[in-house]
């Protein structure tokens, strides 16, 4: 049961929705005021062409300019999380799993429930054998995200295998089946059942 997925698909998924034209977050409203403000943060258009940029370095696996692009961006603009996400991806294709590390704590400081980076986090905990880490991580994500796919599989699978954890892992099969129809999870699904 490999937890192995396409880094260029959290690349997309992960990161792309972050660097529109404008992001929107809520102003703290007084409880008398009946119209909720909302505020735009404007990101400048050379930070998104150079994230573009530095995307198609991580694509092409030249990953020293891909760090080098994102490090440029975080000192202009250190407000998403996207840009340290494809550093910890970069230092991750290196072999630099403290660098790896570093920046997914960054980027889950400024959004503790991101999906793409707890689930890096959590396959970099895992390949450590820092399970109970791993756990912690994936349930970060559940906490706002509590359908996601990925989330559920990989955390499935760290509760099978490595935490010997089968009520855990049956529970997230199942929430995982109730989404979507998956073989495969049915499959892990009725071995699980089996040795339970």
């Amino acid at each position: 049961m490999p937890i192995t997925i396409s880094k260029n698909i959290l690349l997309l998924c992960g990161c792309l929705s972050l660097f529109s034209c404008a992001i929107e977050t809520k102003d703290v409203v007084q409880p008398e005021q009946k119209i909720e403000k909302v505020k735009k943060i404007e990101i400048d258009k050379t930070i998104i062409l150079k994230f573009d940029q530095a995307k198609k370095y991580l694509n092409n696996k030249q990953y020293q300019s891909a760090i080098d692009l994102l490090h440029n961006i975080i000192k202009t603009d250190d407000r998403f999380a996207a840009p340290f996400i494809n550093l910890a991806i970069a230092y991750e294709r290196l072999g630099n799993n403290k660098q790896t590390e570093k920046y997914l704590h960054k980027a889950l400081n400024i959004d503790l429930t991101n999906v793409v980076a707890n689930n890096e986090l959590g396959i970099l905990y895992r390949q450590q054998g820092r399970f109970s880490d791993a756990r912690k991580a994936y349930e970060n994500a559940l906490l706002k995200h509590p359908n996601n796919l990925l989330i559920l599989r990989n955390f499935g699978i760290l509760c099978d295998l490595y935490l010997s954890d089968l009520s855990c892992a049956q529970q997230l099969y199942k929430k995982y089946l109730d989404i979507s129809d998956n073989k495969k999870i049915k499959i892990w699904l009725l071995d699980l059942e089996r040795r339970m």
